[in-house]
């Protein structure tokens, strides 16, 4: 657990004999542990031959401080799944933009071991404000530093030239196969059926009921003539 010191060894519950009680023995600290010993003593005084031992350890904290990726206010700048850019403090990565001055170097968000963060180390900027650089470095849950530090800079683009565009949240997430293109593609082709009937079936119904009407008219003459 988080701290062993914590617990309250005399907060105890449980099921025994009617009449005995459950107390506290020997209490052991030891480095990032403490151990309670429990015994039992019956209705008539007698005391349980067992003793019941309860330890609390400190949890290990991971040194684990590997990054996988890691996006800077909308701009990836390291990607090890998809194929890692060369973000060391020895070129870092680069994006040209409009304004390097409004890239605001705190937003972040990526992926990292579990219990670590990543941090802003510090900044470098050109006196112009053509270009600005930030480095960034991950922390352990047990505070190990990672030895590598992320470098990410924003150029100011040039007359003519196109500024890289951040990456759309989400957008991996709508990638498809070809083959759920195709399904897609199925679903939302018209019914040729249906459009046929769309565009004639007024004129069968037409047809039919003019068929029906002349056969009627027909019968009628029938009639009459037959009377006559």
């Amino acid at each position: 657990m988080d701290d062993p010191s914590a617990i309250d060894p005399n907060v105890i519950g449980g099921a025994w004999a009617a009449g005995a009680d459950v107390k506290l023995g020997a209490t052991v600290e030891g480095k990032n542990k403490v151990s309670y010993t429990y015994y039992v003593v019956a209705e008539d005084g007698t005391q349980g031959t067992a003793s019941y031992k309860v330890t609390f350890k400190k949890a290990k904290k991971s040194s684990d401080a590997t990054l996988t990726t890691l996006t800077v206010d909308g701009y990836v700048a390291y990607d090890a799944v998809k194929g890692p850019f060369d973000a060391t403090t020895t070129d870092g990565h680069t994006f040209v933009v409009d304004d390097p001055s409004a890239i605001d170097p705190s937003v972040i968000g990526g992926a990292w071991a579990a219990g670590a963060d990543v941090l802003l180390g510090g900044s470098s900027e050109a006196a112009d404000g053509s270009s600005v650089s930030y480095f960034y470095y991950v922390v352990a849950e047990d505070g190990t530093r990672s030895e590598v530090t992320y470098k990410v800079n924003f150029v100011k683009a040039q007359d003519g030239e196109t500024p890289t565009e951040p990456e759309e949240p989400g957008k991996d997430d709508e990638t498809t196969t070809p083959a759920e293109d195709e399904q897609k593609a199925d679903e939302n082709k018209p019914d040729e059926k249906k459009s046929a009937l769309g565009e004639t079936g007024s004129a069968v119904l037409g047809v039919s009921v003019f068929a029906l009407l002349l056969a009627a008219g027909s019968a009628v003459i029938f009639v009459m003539r037959k009377r006559a």
